[in-house]
């Protein structure tokens, strides 16, 4: 298996869970469904998939100034 596909999979997951939800808004705003308590489920989805990108940019930036620490040590050398 090619090494980039779960990197690929785990970026592309928030990408596609925004887009459900946004179906699902719309599905419910064309069907008349009250969006309250609708709103409120799809509010805290959407905070857990805001939750998920913020993890997965710490997650670069931690490799990032590792890679460029370690660059900058080798130039010392």
């Amino acid at each position: 298996m090619n090494p980039r596909i779960p990197r690929i999979i785990e970026a592309i997951t928030p990408i596609v869970a925004i887009l459900v939800i946004w179906r699902l808004v719309t599905t419910a705003l064309v069907a008349g469904i009250d969006g309250v308590m609708f709103f409120g489920g799809v509010a805290a989805i959407a905070g857990l998939g805001g939750y998920e990108i913020k993890e997965w940019v710490i997650k670069r930036r931690v490799k990032s100034s590792a890679v460029e620490e370690a660059t900058k040590k080798d130039d010392r050398e």
